[in-house]
């Protein structure tokens, strides 16, 4: 028998799967590309959110902002985003922008609304703790803004819309049914 073994229950026991196959067939394993490289430390997340590329740092792009939301990918995805917004955190901080500012919001897609567990492991029991922390719904709480070009129709989160700066939390991967989809770094 020929083994692999697979990630699973990344947010909860984070143990891996033993899956065996025959010895007359033939398997590889074609990991993605960067399936190999180490995670960014803490220092390192904190210093390339200070050094961004392409654009104004966040402590730039925050001042003078009354609101702020952080969108973040859900529990489906396996974005450390506690790790990150701790960091996102600060810069809003150093642009002076306080605590009953800063608001998260779940983009949940269609997949099912978080509780309270889900958004600790998520984000961390601090930030659940200290800011208001909301599940995105598609049917209430939104504002048409438009219709695409096909049209269809635009909705928008209130408390998105709400906000002065915007900052997503996530990752980009592809999707099979719909081409790419907020997901897993």
């Amino acid at each position: 028998m020929k083994y692999f073994y697979l990630p699973q229950l990344h947010w909860y026991e984070k143990k891996d799967l033993k899956i065996g196959f025959p010895d007359s067939w033939e398997v590889s394993y074609c990991p993605p590309k960067g399936a190999d490289a180490r995670p960014l430390t803490d220092e390192e997340i904190g210093d390339l959110l200070r050094r961004p590329i392409g654009c104004r740092p966040i402590r730039e792009l925050a001042r003078n902002s009354k609101e702020v939301a952080i969108v973040f990918d859900d529990f489906s995805r396996l974005t450390p985003v506690g790790d990150i917004a701790h960091h996102v955190i600060e810069e809003l901080h150093a642009a002076d922008i306080h605590d009953d500012q800063i608001r998260f919001i779940c983009a949940l897609g269609c997949h099912g609304a978080h509780d309270f567990n889900m958004f600790r492991k998520k984000l961390g029991g601090d930030i659940v703790r200290d800011y208001p922390v909301y599940n995105h719904n598609c049917y209430e709480n939104c504002t048409h803004v438009g219709d695409t070009s096909q049209g269809t129709p635009i909705k928008l989160n209130n408390e998105y819309l709400n906000c002065e700066l915007r900052i997503g939390i996530g990752g980009i991967a592809p999707h099979l049914h719909t081409g790419l989809a907020v997901g897993e770094r």
